[in-house]
């Protein structure tokens, strides 16, 4: 044994192939015993009761048909661009019109509002593929002159009457933070 400092030592011989094998083998123990430990991925729909209520009510299920909806997500910077949209063109959203309510008037879309758009009206992921039509909003947007007009000088409209007697029936507001 060397010394580099008189309180730490350090192994100068190899590790022999003997006990190379034991360090694997117990690594790969207590690796397959924490993996163990870790519970079981369970689909969302299990999680929010959709797949109990899809077989109680069989093919009575609702699925969104005939209500349109606002999807409101926080601005992203995606190649110099800022966004809020879902990727129309996603096969997700076959048969979906997504208009962009807040102007943004490009084709670049933000991958998380893609994913929460798959989630919320997907065609064959979501627990409302007959959704049909889609609003779109930047959220700052959607705050002021876009739907609950606050502080915008005409008039405050309270986020539970909006809500209640806006034009859709169904809301989803996702905000990504970041440093500002």
């Amino acid at each position: 044994m060397s010394t580099l400092h008189k309180n730490y030592k350090f192994r100068t011989t190899p590790f022999t192939d003997q006990s190379s094998s034991r360090l694997r083998a117990t690594t790969f123990i207590i690796a397959l015993f924490l993996l163990s430990a870790l519970p079981a991925q369970a689909d969302y729909k299990d999680d929010v009761g959709y797949t109990a209520l899809e077989s109680e009510l069989g093919l009575g299920l609702p699925d969104g048909t005939g209500i349109s909806v606002s999807h409101v997500e926080g601005a992203v910077t995606v190649d110099g661009i800022e966004t809020w949209m879902p990727n129309p063109t996603n096969e997700e959203f076959t048969d979906k019109t997504i208009t962009d309510v807040s102007g943004n008037g490009t084709e670049v879309h933000s991958g998380h509002a893609t994913t929460v758009g798959k989630l919320f009206y997907g065609n064959t992921i979501s627990t409302s593929p007959g959704i049909t039509t889609i609003a779109s909003y930047d959220v700052n947007h959607w705050i002021t002159s876009g739907f609950l007009r606050i502080d915008t000088g005409g008039g405050r409209t309270t986020t539970a009457t909006a809500l209640i007697c806006g034009p859709h029936r169904q809301s989803q507001l996702g905000w990504q933070c970041r440093d500002i």
